[in-house]
């Protein structure tokens, strides 16, 4: 199975680079209503997710979907404008929503690569949406990696992640 994960990885970044459009996938909605199903309660799981780490929709999908189950860039432009962007992410709650589930007896190992770079900070603070969400689930071993344009660069980090207890 890794070998073909990491078989697939340049071509996934060929397939990537060529799109003008991102549409993305819903990691959100994946975590609440499959999961369990993919993950094993006796086993180290791995989440490998090649993302720039938005949960962006058009504009149709968005207005349907409950609030605080995105992460849209206008989100992260406006914490991104407030020196404290921290604080006022948690006394605010910009947070995802929880889904109530506790993944903690399964042993998840978390990886996000950001594929696309727009602001410098924007990792920070996407970081902190993602790491609150996934700690409200159980999941404490999580690890991002900076924009990374090299499909190698990429290969090698899912490696040594998954290469690691």
């Amino acid at each position: 199975m890794k070998t073909k994960l990491i078989g697939a990885i340049d071509e996934l970044y060929q397939s990537v680079s060529k799109q003008k459009v991102f549409t993305g996938s819903d990691v959100w909605k994946w975590f609440r209503d499959s999961a369990e199903v993919y993950l094993k309660p006796d086993a180290l799981n791995y989440i490998i997710c090649l993302s720039d780490g938005y949960l962006d929709f058009n504009h149709n999908i968005q207005i349907e979907r409950p609030k605080r189950t995105y992460i849209s860039y206008r989100q992260v432009a406006k914490l991104r404008e407030t020196p404290n962007w921290k604080q006022k992410f948690h006394t605010e709650k910009h947070g995802l929503l929880e889904i109530g589930e506790d993944f903690s007896n399964y042993n998840v190992k978390f990886l996000m690569v950001e594929i696309t770079h727009r602001h410098m900070l924007d990792l920070e603070i996407v970081k902190e949406y993602w790491q609150t969400w996934l700690k409200s689930m159980g999941i404490t071993d999580s690890q991002f990696l900076s924009t990374q344009d090299d499909p190698q660069i990429v290969i090698g980090k899912i490696i040594e992640f998954t290469s690691t207890e």
